[in-house]
């Protein structure tokens, strides 16, 4: 993979469209061949969470920066990043 300007690769799989759903396991290996070159490892789910189709964004990624597992929260309309107290290290 090479990538310029700070983007990354992605990849995104589809599921069954539920609004009845109510959990779900995420499950998921990343190989990284050089680390070194990796600041974040971020992976997100989108959930279509009622019949209006309001969806969930549910973020979470290792972050480098601060060598923890970081999750989304959404503050005055805007995404934030919280840091846990588990560490990781992409």
């Amino acid at each position: 993979m090479t990538y310029t300007n700070g983007g990354g690769m992605r990849g995104s799989t589809s599921y069954a469209n539920d609004i009845n759903a109510t959990h779900f396991i995420y499950d998921t290996y990343v190989y990284i061949t050089n680390p070194a070159s990796v600041q974040n490892v971020e992976m997100d789910t989108n959930q279509v969470w009622n019949q209006n189709g309001d969806v969930l964004i549910l973020g979470l990624q290792c972050a480098g920066g601060s060598g923890t597992w970081e999750f989304t929260t959404n503050v005055s309309g805007k995404t934030h990043w919280n840091r846990s107290n588990i560490p990781c290290n992409p």
